[in-house]
């Protein structure tokens, strides 16, 4: 095994270990803060998920990462400039990333691999050697993606409000409803996993039989949730009830969005790392070249050890300093931050689960009123989002350059 395979496996790990230590906060932060589960137990779980994500549907987005940003044209009679930049544009994501890591700041590390991309792209060849139609599309989904999760969740925490806390009875309200939001959970859940969503373990249902199987999942888990809360009594206190047995609600919808996020955001560990390997093997540049399992395994595993060291760090600001979380607040969040993650993911766009978990936050907290979310943090962590991709850029072009002079490429 040649030094430079054994540099970028031990760099694409190291990438992993950033995402899966800086975007726990995403998925975990509202659980934690509100009480549901303890820190311990969100790690826990969050590792469990985020590997199942990213091992068993993180193949789509991998392929956007690796094949639609640069203008591959340009690469073509030099695979070895684009391995050693691949390489490049993972040190410096993984870097800034660390950085921000380090200073509980939850940034989007879609953006950091992304910026860096550019960086590399611009330095390489030029601004011709960027995709840019694909980058407009990637820059509208971040625009666009954190708003649709704030409607989510929005209307979620109205249904809350109008059909459960507004009623006289709310506890008895809630166990009506309980059933069916544990239905479209384990519905969307296993329709995003089913539906070609196993192609890593050679099993793919066209969209009809993943649906009837999804929906089969679906009652099943609602049929669960009925009997376990057709003979809880109320405790006297019926909104503590609601929200106690909110906590459940929240412990699932939390893992739905970790596994949604190691979907998305494996592509950001092992993209690059699969151009690199894919070129090592074969001397040439690829489009098409197939991702071996042992890599997604690698992004799987860094996420997981990322999750498990520092990914307590982050878990703050998501989860108390934007907006008031309770159980079902978060529940609402984070439904809404997992749906719109897996759709993306699907479809091949490497959304920013970042954005997507502060806006649906953000809706909670809108649908309590303007006053309930703390607009100078949000400020803070919007000035993050806009200094990600130029410094991530500019720190790419810094480690490329510092690579030829040690090189010699």
């Amino acid at each position: 095994m040649s030094i430079f395979l054994i540099v970028t496996i031990i760099v694409g790990f190291y990438i992993a270990w950033n995402i899966g230590a800086n975007d726990v906060g995403n998925n975990m932060g509202t659980s934690v803060s509100a009480g549901s589960i303890s820190r311990k137990k969100a790690i826990i779980i969050a590792s469990i998920f985020e590997f199942l994500g990213a091992f068993l549907v993180g193949g789509h987005v991998v392929k956007a990462i690796k094949g639609n940003i640069l203008n591959f044209h340009y690469f073509e009679g030099h695979p070895m400039i684009f391995a050693y930049g691949m390489l490049a544009v993972v040190i410096s994501a993984g870097l800034w990333i660390t950085l921000a890591t380090i200073f509980k700041m939850p940034i989007s590390t879609t953006h950091a691999i992304i910026g860096s991309l550019l960086g590399f792209g611009l330095i390489a060849y030029g601004p011709a050697a960027i995709h840019w139609p694909f980058i407009l599309i990637i820059t509208l989904s971040w625009i666009f993606s954190p708003i649709i999760g704030a409607i989510i969740s929005f209307i979620i925490f109205n249904i809350y409000k109008f059909a459960i806390y507004n009623k006289q009875h709310p506890f008895q309200s809630f166990k009506k409803i309980a059933p069916f939001f544990v239905f479209f959970v384990a519905f969307l859940l296993s329709l995003a996993t089913i539906y070609k969503g196993l192609k890593n373990l050679n099993f793919d249902l066209e969209f009809l039989p993943a649906s009837m199987l999804s929906i089969i999942i679906g009652l099943l888990a609602m049929a669960v949730t009925y009997l376990y809360l057709r003979k809880k009594k109320s405790s006297g206190n019926q909104i503590d009830d609601v929200e106690n047995f909110s906590k459940i609600l929240q412990v699932i919808s939390a893992s739905y969005e970790c596994f949604a996020h190691g979907a998305n955001d494996v592509a950001n560990a092992i993209g690059p790392i699969a151009a690199i390997i894919a070129i090592i093997n074969t001397g040439e540049l690829s489009l098409h070249s197939e991702i071996p399992l042992w890599l997604l395994l690698l992004g799987s595993a860094g996420i997981v050890a990322g999750v498990a060291t520092l990914g307590y760090r982050v878990m703050e600001t998501i989860g108390k300093r934007i907006t008031e979380i309770t159980p079902s607040r978060g529940f609402a969040a984070e439904f809404s931050a997992a749906t719109t993650v897996l759709f993306g993911s699907h479809l091949g766009i490497p959304l920013s689960s970042t954005h997507i978990s502060v806006g649906t936050v953000t809706g909670v907290g809108l649908a309590r009123g303007i006053g309930s979310i703390n607009l100078r943090v949000l400020a803070a962590i919007f000035l993050s989002w806009f200094l990600t991709v130029p410094f991530a850029a500019g720190l790419c072009i810094a480690v490329y350059e510092i690579m030829k002079l040690i090189i010699h490429f």
